[in-house]
């Protein structure tokens, strides 16, 4: 089985987005129980239809596979672009992970998670390949590499090409 460091060492190569996080209570008895956030431009490079559409909250399926704990399963990715329609809700989210998949787990709640994107092809699908770490240090080696994970910057962006457009520059003093 492999460790964090083969799991990085084999998506980093590919220079495809690497979306990594804290991961929140995204259950049924949860507050983000619309889905796991994740910001625009992250999505924007994987399922650019979702932008480009022109429907109202638009959505795509996402096959994908957690290779952390395995499981596979098919999941959406939806853009709620009410803003359309006179309110400011403009975000984009995960949604529809299984109940028995350990981002489904409520003991999961704050834990890193790392999101490898395969972008759709034109009329085909994205898929994801996911990495949930399990200790302080997975997710310091993690963090090393595609540096920190904070939510409340959207989370950790590799390549930094695809460094955030909508949030201010970030130090990490």
């Amino acid at each position: 089985m492999q460790d964090v460091s083969d799991w990085l060492d084999e998506h980093m190569a590919t220079l495809k987005p690497l979306w990594a996080t804290r991961l929140p209570c995204i259950g049924s008895d949860c507050p983000d129980a619309d889905g796991l956030f994740v910001p625009r431009q992250v999505m924007l490079r994987v399922t650019p239809n979702l932008f480009w559409s022109g429907m109202v909250d638009p959505s795509e399926r996402i096959e994908m596979t957690i290779d952390s704990h395995p499981h596979g399963q098919t999941i959406e990715a939806i853009r709620f672009n009410s803003e359309r329609r006179g309110s400011n809700r403009d975000e984009t989210r995960l949604r529809g992970f299984d109940a028995d998949s350990v981002l489904g787990d409520p003991e999961s709640t704050g834990a890193m998670v790392m999101f490898a994107f395969e972008p759709a092809t034109w009329g085909g699908q994205a898929s994801c390949r996911v990495w949930m770490c399990e200790t302080a240090a997975e997710e310091d080696r993690a963090e090393d590499r595609i540096g920190p994970a904070d939510p409340h910057f959207g989370g950790a962006l590799w390549p930094n090409i695809f460094e955030r457009l909508d949030w201010p520059p970030r130090s990490y003093e």
